[in-house]
């Protein structure tokens, strides 16, 4: 991530990071594999070396974009049958070309932004209550959604 920022820093370019809108089954088997608190730890390293990039190159730190966790789009319901298909996602962490507009409309702050609730710019005044936030909705996501509370890695795929 670090040559990245240098990347950015060195050719004067508008680079955004952002984190993928995963289905909110994919965050369930990370909670169910117990790798949540690694989750949220990386979100934080991310910031952390955006940061520190940005003091050293004495730049503007690069945004990152968390599309990830649990809104109206990561929650579709999973199709019972083979021939139902979701209308956000193709699997689990593959999202469609919807939503693919959707997020750079969002980064980029093109007049037809999508609501606040999808996508967050991290920055270190947020993060603790960002991350406070997506475990709230991913608790309130497990006793909505109890059809999906016992899924596998292979559930994913």
């Amino acid at each position: 991530m670090g040559k990245w920022c240098n990347w950015h820093i060195n050719i004067i370019i508008d680079l955004h990071f952002f984190i993928s809108p995963s289905h909110a089954r994919q965050w369930e088997v990370i909670a169910q594999l117990g790798l949540w608190q690694k989750w949220e730890y990386w979100k934080q390293e991310m910031l952390a070396i955006t940061k520190q990039e940005s003091r050293i190159f004495q730049q503007s730190i690069v945004p990152i974009h968390d599309f990830s966790g649990y809104s109206a789009y990561s929650t579709e319901s999973v199709p019972r049958t083979a021939e139902q298909v979701m209308q956000w996602y193709s699997d689990s962490s593959h999202y469609r070309q919807a939503i693919g507009d959707i997020l750079l409309a969002k980064m980029l702050q093109i007049d037809k932004t999508p609501a606040e609730s999808f996508g967050r710019v991290l920055n270190t005044a947020n993060i603790t209550m960002h991350l406070a936030d997506i475990k709230a909705e991913h608790l309130h996501y497990q006793t909505t959604h109890t059809r999906y509370n016992r899924y596998t890695a292979a559930d994913c795929s």
